[in-house]
């Protein structure tokens, strides 16, 4: 069972992830952030098979934080959601 985290400032976006995860088999929700304030806390206590990351609002969760994924919680994969389909801004948050 992979072990999930969904980080999103938007609860329909969290919500329609969740319902998405939970048709499927093979995954568990360990816990929703929606708050720049916890989400450094909650990586590391659940320590997620998978980040689940919203990349629209840079003040919430931006390249610092993702660079920093894998210092928190080593073994967690981040994948990235966002609206912005700007080339700059994608190869910002990959690299």
């Amino acid at each position: 069972m992979k072990r999930v985290l969904l980080a999103d400032q938007q609860p329909l976006v969290v919500a329609g992830v969740r319902h998405i995860l939970q048709q499927q088999t093979g995954f568990s929700i360990v816990d929703e952030v929606q708050s720049k304030n916890t989400f450094v806390q909650q990586l590391q206590q659940h320590k997620p098979d998978i980040l689940i990351a919203d990349y629209n609002c840079p003040e919430f969760i931006g390249r610092q934080e993702i660079g920093q994924v894998k210092n928190w919680s080593p073994t967690t994969n981040t994948l990235i959601i966002s609206a912005n389909s700007d080339n700059a801004t994608i190869l910002e948050v990959i690299q």
